[in-house]
């Protein structure tokens, strides 16, 4: 009867620390920082994980539960700048789509507004985002020439310079996966690329839109030219030389001896 007293008390003190040491390395696996709170949403009759646990998400990201949804988000932080002031007697939609700081790009801010907690620039700051800028191959005195910018524009770098340039509401760069059919509304995560950290894009995925690390092309395939080019004495002026020289999903591709924006094709040799 002792012996089987011990034998139990063993088994008992083995399952106890292989629970200590499984939640030991669960501790381990889990990242510094503290995801940031719930944002306020409609009830989804539908559950969907983008990710089980911190080591899922990339670089300093956590695995933070939101709602019905599990989604890669990073660490809690606030930025500094103030809030554009917000008439507390409107009411507030349930609609948040970030309720940390660290969800915006560069130095917006997650504010309350009407349509619920949205990233948006701190107060006096220009929306947008700076464009990006092709340079030529040539050497250029390093200046800072942003003392007079209007209203529409931001100090932007341009190599070693700093000047006043338009602002444009997307990031360089464009999303890498394609339109696809959907039978059912699908979680989103961001509206537009404001809502979205670093240079990440807000880009459909699943039927609804989420904050995706860009590519530097477009979706889709170019046409293998069939006709072969003889030397011209003048070369059609093309109308493009990348991707972002191009509206909506049409990409920059050799065509009758020339580049030019065309629909893209899915896959090699369609």
């Amino acid at each position: 009867m002792k012996a089987a007293s011990g034998i139990y008390l063993s088994v008992v003190l083995l399952t106890l620390w292989a629970q200590l040491q499984s939640a030991s390395v669960e501790k381990v696996r889990d990242k510094p920082g503290t995801c940031p709170a719930p944002r306020c949403r409609s009830p989804s009759q539908f559950q969907d994980t983008f990710c089980d646990k911190d080591s899922d998400c990339t670089g300093k990201d956590k695995c933070c539960q939101d709602g019905n949804l599990r989604f890669c988000k990073p660490p809690r932080a606030e930025k500094h700048g103030v809030c554009p002031p917000h008439d507390p007697r409107k009411k507030v939609k349930c609609d948040d789509y970030c309720t940390s700081d660290s969800e915006c790009a560069a130095s917006l801010k997650c504010c309350i507004t009407e349509n619920g907690r949205n990233c948006v620039p701190p107060r006096g700051e220009t929306p947008g985002f700076c464009p990006q800028v092709v340079l030529p191959g040539i050497v250029t005195t390093c200046i800072v020439n942003c003392t007079n910018c209007s209203k529409d524009e931001k100090c932007c770098s341009v190599g070693c310079q700093k000047q006043c340039m338009k602002t444009v509401q997307t990031k360089p760069g464009f999303c890498r996966s394609e339109p696809v059919l959907c039978i059912r509304a699908g979680p989103s995560t961001c509206t537009n690329d404001s809502g979205c950290r670093d240079n990440f894009k807000c880009c459909l995925e699943m039927c609804g839109r989420i904050c995706q690390a860009p590519v530097s092309e477009k979706p889709g395939l170019c046409r293998v030219p069939s006709e072969s080019c003889l030397k011209l004495k003048e070369s059609p002026k093309p109308e493009c030389s990348r991707d972002e020289d191009c509206k909506d999903n049409l990409k920059c591709c050799s065509e009758n001896c020339t580049q030019k924006c065309v629909p893209p094709i899915r896959k090699e040799g369609i």
